[in-house]
This record gives structure tokens, C-alpha cells and sequence, in this order.
């Protein structure tokens, strides 16, 4: 017998002479069934949200890696254009002056720049959003179980 055969030789063992089947043991099992497809699912679902925080660090780590070196290549190259800049408005202008003007541009595309690299790191774009839905998927499915199963 496999084992399909086997559960149903049990349930048929529990007739009594009306043809009736235990009733607290069968919703002994249900719930016994319920509460292990809710722990494997919690669980199943707990590795996931390792799994997927693990990729969301990954992901920072390499995007704030991006950052540094660009901004150190950047930076090299900002400090030729300033000089070039410099020396081109010191054609019309004191050098002073010019050094000044090329002082504030750059100054305000920096801080443009360090909003925008704060505003993709901040935490909401680290939420596990795929984890979380699913788990209240989860929860949606098994209340409503529970209430049909409560109405029956």
C-alpha cells in the first residue's frame, strides 16, 4: 500500500456505525495541517527575506563603491577643468575673480550632486518590498481559509 492508501485505510478505521467519521480528530488534524503549513511557509519565507536583504547590501555595496571612484575620477578631472576655466576668464577678468566664479559653479554642482546620491540611498529603496507583499499574501490566504473553515 502507498501511502495515500494508507491514510485512507485510517480515516475508514474511524467510521463509526452511522458511517461518520470522528470529528474531533479530523479537526485535530486540520488544524495540526494548518499550523505546519504555517510554520514551513513563515520560515520558507524568513530565508527569503535573508536572501533578498543579503542582495539589497550587496546592491548599496557596489552602488557606494560606484560613488568613490567615480567621484575621485571626477574630481581629477574637475580640478583640470577649473584650472582651464580659470585661465580662460582670466582673459577678460583679475585672476582672482575668475578662481572665484569657477569656485562657485562647482560648489553648487557638488551639492546638487550629494542630494541626489543621498536621495537613491535613502532607506525606503532598501525594504525587502518583494518579501513583505508576499507575506501579506500569506496572511490574506490563511485568514480567508480560516474563515471558510470556520463557516463550515
Amino acid at each position: 500500500m502507498n501511502e495515500f492508501e494508507m491514510n485512507e485505510f485510517r480515516k475508514s478505521e474511524n467510521l463509526d456505525g452511522a458511517g461518520r467519521t470522528d470529528l474531533y480528530s479530523s479537526w485535530r488534524d486540520s488544524v495540526r495541517d494548518i499550523y505546519s503549513d504555517l510554520n514551513r511557509v513563515y520560515r520558507k519565507e524568513g530565508e527569503l527575506i535573508k536572501t533578498e536583504l543579503s542582495e539589497k547590501a550587496t546592491e548599496v555595496k557596489t552602488g557606494a563603491g560606484s560613488l568613490l571612484s567615480g567621484g575621485v575620477i571626477m574630481l581629477i578631472g574637475a580640478h583640470v577643468l577649473a584650472f582651464s576655466a580659470v585661465f580662460a576668464l582670466n582673459l577678460f577678468l583679475p585672476l582672482w575673480a575668475s578662481a572665484l566664479i569657477v569656485a562657485a559653479v562647482f560648489f553648487v554642482i557638488g551639492y546638487m550632486m550629494i542630494n541626489s546620491g543621498k536621495a537613491k540611498m535613502e532607506a525606503n529603496n532598501l525594504v525587502p518590498t518583494h518579501s513583505i507583499d508576499a507575506m501579506k499574501e500569506i496572511k490574506n490566504r490563511f485568514e480567508g481559509r480560516y474563515h471558510e473553515f470556520k463557516r463550515h
